[in-house]
């Protein structure tokens, strides 16, 4: 499902959580899962890290492990964090590769979440960058943030359209200015 460097992310069992409280039932998460396993979703989203106890019955997630009985090998699955709400106390060093961790962060905790962004790095987890509402960001905040990402180079820098109110031009416009500014 690849377009070249463009990657297709499912995040159906993160965001549907929205609609159910995250209460999709073990076998409706596998199910899910193996569903877009099938499809040919480069990365499946399986819901968020948070400092909770655990429930197989929800996709919310108290540490990275306890994905592992539903992926597959030889797939790519994602687990957002939002910065704030999961202390990087909780990680220890990678173990499973297939696992990537979606750190989402609003601008105004850029520096912090950049800094626990390279301790996740340090650790041996490859990091989606997720920059909250990236079209309220001028050029001048995103050349900033687009130079400390370069030097820190998560896996995956997104644009990200938290409100769903960008046109098809700002897209284009903030694909333009992440590829001039990322290598």
């Amino acid at each position: 499902m690849s377009i070249g460097l463009i990657k297709i992310l499912d995040c159906t069992l993160r965001d549907g959580g929205y609609l159910n409280d995250w209460m999709f039932g073990e076998a409706k998460i596998q199910s899910i899962l193996d569903n877009l396993y099938s499809s040919g979703i480069d990365f499946i989203e399986c819901g968020f890290l948070k400092e909770c106890i655990y429930d197989p019955d929800k996709t919310f997630f108290s540490k990275p492990s306890d994905l592992e009985k539903f992926i597959k090998p030889n797939k790519i699955y994602t687990l957002m964090v939002n910065f704030g709400e999961y202390d990087i106390k909780n990680f220890s060093q990678c173990e499973n590769k297939n696992i990537k961790i979606r750190v989402a962060f609003k601008k105004h905790n850029q520096k912090e979440a950049l800094v626990y962004i390279k301790n996740l790095i340090d650790l041996g987890w490859d990091v989606f960058v997720n920059p909250m509402l990236t079209n309220t960001y001028n050029e001048e905040e995103l050349d900033v943030l687009l130079e400390e990402l370069d030097n820190l180079k998560p896996s995956c820098v997104t644009i990200v359209d938290t409100l769903g109110n960008m046109y098809e031009k700002d897209v284009v416009n903030l694909f333009e200015i992440f590829d001039k500014n990322l290598s």
